[in-house]
């Protein structure tokens, strides 16, 4: 996808690591990888882990389905039989 990380973010690693038990809205996250300003992250070529990509994931299935990725993810376990994993959740 191209998408940069989020925790590659020197910005959002700083904020992350004063408050480590915020839980970041996705508007919050994109806002690290995309301020306002005059910032793009430069596009990374090949394959590589995106946790960014989860965040537009979770946008894309709450405006397709009006549910979180969190609760279709739930839904898929159960109807599979998957009794043991789980989408972790912070405490």
């Amino acid at each position: 996808s191209g998408l940069p990380n989020y925790t590659d973010t020197p910005i959002w690693l700083s904020q992350a690591f004063q408050n480590i038990k915020r839980e970041w809205t996705n508007e919050e996250i994109l806002g690290y990888v995309y301020p306002p300003q005059n910032f793009s992250p430069p596009l990374r070529q090949g394959y590589f882990y995106s946790n960014t990509g989860y965040v537009v994931l979770d946008l894309i299935i709450q405006k397709a389905s009006h549910d979180t990725y969190r609760n279709r993810l739930q839904n898929l376990f159960k109807t599979a039989g998957l009794n043991n994993t789980f989408y972790p959740v912070p405490t």
